[in-house]
C-alpha cells in the first residue's frame, strides 16, 4: 500500500509482531453478521453512506480492508484497490475481499446494477445553451411559422440546433 511519499506503507513490511497486534486491534472492534460479514462500526456520510473503517499504525490511518487484503493476500500496487463482494463497505471478511482495478470495480457495479447513469439531459448538461423553457418557446414560434433561421439568431444556437428541436430529435423530454 503506497501513499506517494516514496516509503513503504505496506502492512507487509511491519514485524509479525505488530501485524499480529494490528489484526488483534482489527478483530475487537469487529463482529460477525449473520450474512457472513464481518463489520466495523463507522460513522455515516451527511449523504447517508457509510464510511470506510480505519485503523491506525505507524502514526497513519488506512482503510481497514485494505489492512486485510494485504494481511490476507498480498501488498496492492499501484492502482488497485479492494473490491466488496458483499457490496458493505464496512465488511472486512477477507471471504468478502477481492483485489481489482477501478475498471473491473466500474464492472462489477454495472453488472449488479448499482451503477446510476449521469443524468445530463436538457438544461443539467453543462453545455446546454438552452433550457426547457426556451425549447417550448421555439416549438411555440416554430408552429407559428418563424423559421428556423430567425429562431437561431433569437436564441443564439445553429440552425441545426433549432431543427432538432422542433422535430424532437434533441430535448425528447420536454
Amino acid at each position: 500500500m503506497g501513499c506517494g511519499c516514496g516509503r513503504s506503507t505496506s502492512v507487509n513490511a511491519l514485524s509479525e509482531h505488530k501485524k499480529d497486534m494490528i489484526l488483534l486491534t482489527i478483530l475487537k472492534r469487529s463482529s460477525w453478521q449473520s450474512n457472513g460479514c464481518c463489520t466495523i462500526p463507522t460513522s455515516v456520510t451527511k449523504a447517508g453512506l457509510k464510511e470506510y473503517p480505519v485503523v491506525t499504525f505507524n502514526g497513519r490511518s488506512f482503510k481497514t480492508h485494505r489492512v486485510i487484503a494485504e494481511l490476507f493476500f498480498r501488498d496492492l500496487k499501484p492502482g488497485e484497490l479492494i473490491m466488496h463482494s458483499c457490496d458493505n463497505p464496512q465488511c472486512i471478511n477477507p471471504a468478502h475481499l477481492t483485489i481489482g482495478t477501478p475498471e473491473s470495480n466500474t464492472k462489477d457495479c454495472v453488472l449488479k446494477k448499482r451503477h446510476k447513469p449521469a443524468d445530463n439531459t436538457g438544461s443539467k448538461n453543462g453545455m446546454s445553451i438552452l433550457n426547457e423553457s426556451k425549447v417550448k418557446d421555439i416549438r411555440l414560434l416554430a408552429s407559428q411559422g418563424v423559421d428556423n433561421t430567425r429562431l437561431s439568431l433569437q436564441f443564439g444556437v445553429a440552425e441545426h440546433t433549432v431543427y432538432q428541436v422542433v422535430k424532437r430529435m434533441s430535448w425528447k423530454h420536454v
